[in-house]
């Protein structure tokens, strides 16, 4: 019982103070906790009437613990003093149990509700993640695309070059590493032009001396 009535009892049998203080604190407990249920915003009518019953029983579980001690202190036979402060505290546990059960339904449809909460949200996340995988994944291709085309054309002009085609020029993507080495390439493609044609020129002038 949430009134501790184990120690209601043991102070009627023995009279031992440690077990007034050990209601007192209880009794304390007790009604901090109902004033601040009552002042929640889920408790219905209902609610409050079943928290007015347990109050009310440790009410009288109080004040019978106050009489306890002048009985004891006026010779009273335990068996008169348990009659005297006999408490039905039967209402209380049924109001308990109510309470209970009430709440009890509150908690499992909040927890199915945040269940369902976090499922969507997960579901939600995972859709993002997909996208973002499938984007990052498109962006890869492309790149090795473009960098494919890139080496091919560099190994065409490559092999022109090789043959003695120097007429050839590679198409440059800018801010590319590729692009860079494409650059070079028309770079050194533009200086063997020069080379080979200084070469004819210097040729051509011997002969008409």
């Amino acid at each position: 019982m949430l009134f501790r009535s184990h120690n209601f009892k043991n102070y009627v049998l023995r009279g031992t103070p440690k077990y007034l203080d050990s209601i007192k604190h209880y009794y304390d407990e007790i009604t901090m906790s109902i004033d601040h249920l009552k002042h929640s915003f889920v408790v219905t009518e209902d609610d409050l009437k079943f928290l007015t019953v347990i109050q009310e029983t440790a009410d009288d579980y109080m004040n019978a613990s106050l009489m306890i001690q002048p009985m004891i202190e006026n010779g009273e036979s335990i068996r008169a003093i348990d009659s005297a402060v006999k408490i039905n505290d039967g209402p209380a546990k049924e109001a308990l149990d109510n309470l209970h059960i009430r709440y009890k339904d509150i908690i499992i449809t909040g927890l199915e509700r945040v269940a369902k909460k976090l499922s969507t949200t997960l579901y939600k996340f995972f859709i993002i993640i997909a996208l973002a995988v499938i984007i990052f994944m498109g962006l890869l291709i492309f790149i090795f695309h473009r960098l494919g085309l890139q080496v091919k054309a560099i190994g065409r002009v490559s092999r022109d070059m090789a043959e003695g085609d120097l007429s050839k020029e590679i198409t440059i993507i800018p801010n590319d590493a590729i692009g860079d080495m494409a650059e070079n390439f028309n770079l050194a493609i533009a200086s063997l032009k020069n080379i080979i044609g200084g070469v004819v020129t210097t040729a051509n002038d011997g002969r008409e001396l």
